[in-house]
């Protein structure tokens, strides 16, 4: 408030377009404004944004499209990196009411953070705040523009420029470039963009302002960016003009010459290019199309150049068969690649339904990350192709034995428990080498893993038509919530694994490594299941209160007790600080292996010596205390199996009373280092594992 003017915040309206009359009341004076009304417009909200990419430096133009965005006063986009530990803001100005523009942050370089970077985004709308379905900027360092050398570069008669540099189409497209001569605006072109060059065509008024036939040039990338690149000067830029009249006088018989000469071989230049251009035509009515066909269309061109020649693929190269797989937004083919040497591999062909311009482009977004990916338990990628039907092909190596959820609840497959948690280990593995590129996986479940021909297991579907199993997806609705500062957080609906997915994912939609990790807990469930959808018996719907309220998945029938609460359980701290690195879940869980392969081998041993004094009682189990400085206790127990069992004997879970290995804490002592071990003799954790009985489960489709 001050002498001239009264700030007020309205308060929420009932209605969209609801009218209301305005009145101010002053020391109990009311006046009433005649014919002034506010008008009630429904929440903006944020369909999608791009491009999801931007330098360190910053000032790239986002384009945000939505809905009722001009009745913000203040729009704001806010990148968060870390959860919390940098935040940055940038303001917003709209341009019609379902559309506007904002501003890439600039990152210090005295923050020292190493990209690529990835910052959460969160545009606030006044007093609402909405967290889009894809919320991440990628940043990555900034291109480098080299000055021309000596300075100087002499522009002939087609009146290109080309200028050189490093990390050019990677970092940047063609269409936030900005050529500047003599400080005028767009004044060159581009027309070719690639990692290590630029090519621009000088536009006409530019020559025509040229004084003097040179020109100073610099290359703007956004906003924030601008390299000096030095002077151009035109070649034969009407020389002449610059002679002394007399020498032109006495040359007047020599220019008359060289004039004849021009005419005579500009005529026979003529006539050759009217015959390449009747060849040209005839060569390209057959195969202009099919070149045109088997490239994408400009909008695509560059994330298309960032991928690079190595990674663009010939479709006349490629073979479809059959379907493989399928989901409500993409699909997975099984193919084959004819390569250089004539050699023909076997692929999977991953192409998405969904073809708008923004879902395309996430998707060959998502197949550029994942060229850099080099291990061998992370799906790498063989190239991308485009096709004028199918638009974007991914090409994935072929897995011969399919996901890892269909191989393990497969019941021709026998599965020892060994190989289950090797499988966590290889997991484990993979996801150690993602976050070491800080990449967040936000969908790591067994249905995204896959096994080779030697069933070694494999991280794969890294946002690329990650729903090949719909029913694992559930539709949340969307939500609005109130931050302790008062702001509305607007979620729009969004297609989530829910019952892989930490607490603060749901509620927030952010996603962490330490989000990862909660889902790595799944996974092991998963593996110890035998493939069993978790939390069985409860509704999609109640998953999120269930898992706030402290309550966590059981302890799986094969899965052993040290396994389970030296690992699974730690994934699941509710806070993400506490939760274990993907390094420490390798190195420990190898332990655990190690560690039961060894208390099996001694456990075989004891029972061999024992076996001509134990008791012929089979029900009977003796226990035998060890020494304070040994952790587990060992039993000692006859025979239990029997020889009707199907792929050996089975593990079960520790409450059962035959063919287990049941880890039974102390009841008598609280010390942690005592404990009793009941052993079956046949059981041990290279059995072969069998499907549980199938149990009740609620739906897990989407809801209604």
């Amino acid at each position: 408030v001050n002498t001239n003017e009264i700030i007020c915040i309205n308060q929420a309206c009932k209605n969209d377009f609801e009218q209301l009359e305005l009145s101010i009341q002053v020391n109990n004076n009311i006046w009433q404004l005649e014919q002034t009304y506010f008008q009630c417009k429904s929440n903006p909200m944020v369909f999608d944004w791009y491009p999801k990419k931007s330098i360190l430096s910053g000032g790239f133009k986002l384009i945000v499209n939505g809905e009722n965005v001009d009745v913000v006063q203040m729009p704001m986009m806010e990148f968060v990196y870390n959860i919390s530990d940098y935040v940055f803001i940038s303001l917003c100005e709209s341009i019609t009411s379902s559309q506007m523009i904002c501003l890439s942050p600039g990152i210090d370089k005295n923050l020292r953070l190493n990209p690529p970077i990835d910052l959460y985004v969160t545009f606030i709308m006044d007093n609402v705040k909405i967290i889009p379905e894809d919320d991440i900027l990628t940043i990555v360092h900034d291109p480098i523009y080299y000055p021309f050398e000596d300075y100087i570069q002499e522009i002939n008669s087609t009146n290109i420029i080309k200028f050189e540099g490093s990390n050019l189409a990677s970092t940047h497209s063609i269409d936030l470039i900005d050529v500047r001569i003599d400080n005028m605006n767009n004044a060159c072109i581009p027309f070719n963009l690639t990692n290590t060059y630029l090519m621009c065509l000088i536009a006409k008024l530019a020559l025509n302002n040229m004084q003097d036939f040179e020109a100073n040039v610099e290359v703007r990338i956004g906003t924030n960016l601008t390299f000096l690149i030095g002077k151009i000067i035109l070649q034969n830029a009407t020389k002449s003009s610059l002679l002394p009249v007399p020498y032109i006088t006495r040359q007047i018989g020599l220019w008359t010459m060289i004039i004849l000469i021009i005419l005579s071989s500009i005529t026979i230049l003529s006539l050759i290019f009217l015959l390449v251009i009747v060849i040209r035509r005839r060569y390209f009515h057959l195969s202009g199309k099919y070149h045109k066909q088997n490239s994408p269309p400009q909008f695509y061109q560059d994330v298309w150049c960032e991928l690079g020649k190595k990674w663009q693929i010939h479709p006349k190269y490629l073979t479809i068969a059959e379907k493989i797989g399928q989901g409500c937004f993409g699909d997975v083919y099984k193919g084959e690649l004819k390569q250089n040497d004539n050699r023909t591999i076997e692929v999977a062909v991953k192409v998405l339904r969904d073809q708008n311009v923004a879902s395309m482009h996430e998707f060959l977004f998502e197949a550029n990350r994942m060229k850099d990916f080099s291990h061998s338990n992370v799906l790498s990628l063989i190239g991308v192709a485009w096709d004028p039907t199918r638009k974007a092909m991914v090409l994935l190596p072929y897995m011969k034995n399919g996901d890892l959820r269909s191989y393990i609840s497969n019941e021709k497959n026998r599965p020892t428990v060994r190989q289950l948690i090797t499988w966590g280990i290889q997991v484990a593995d993979g996801m150690e080498y993602l976050s070491s590129l800080k990449f967040v996986h936000r969908d790591l479940a067994t249905r995204n893993c896959m096994l080779d021909e030697n069933l070694i297991c494999r991280i794969s579907d890294f946002g690329l038509s990650r729903d090949v199993f719909d029913r694992d997806y559930y539709l949340v609705p969307r939500t609005t919530t109130k931050e302790k500062d008062g702001l509305a957080i607007q979620i729009p609906p969004r297609r989530l694994p829910i019952r892989w997915l930490s607490p603060e994912s749901i509620e927030t939609s952010r996603y962490t490594i330490q989000s990862d990790v909660w889902s790595y807990g799944v996974l092991l469930w998963e593996l110890l299941s035998r493939g069993k959808t978790p939390y069985p018996g409860i509704d999609n719907g109640d998953i999120f209160s269930y898992v706030k309220n402290g309550y966590r998945l059981p302890q799986p029938t094969y899965c052993p007790q040290l396994l389970y609460k030296s690992a699974m359980i730690l994934c699941w701290h509710v806070d993400p600080a506490q939760r274990p690195s993907f390094k420490q879940l390798a190195q420990d869980i190898r332990n655990i292996l190690h560690q039961l392969e060894i208390e099996q081998q001694q456990q075989k041993q004891y029972l061999q010596q024992h076996q001509q004094t134990s008791s012929a009682d089979d029900d009977t189990t003796i226990v035998e205390r060890c020494s304070a400085d040994r952790k587990i206790k060992r039993l000692s127990t006859t025979s239990m199996s029997s020889s009707g069992s199907i792929g050996g004997q089975y593990i079960t879970t520790p409450h059962r009373q035959s063919e287990n290995i049941q880890l039974l804490f102390d009841r008598d002592r609280d010390d942690e280092d005592a404990y009793a071990v009941a052993v079956n003799s046949s059981a041990d954790i290279f059995s072969t594992t069998r499907l549980l009985p199938k149990y009740t489960e609620t739906s897990i489709a989407e809801d209604a």
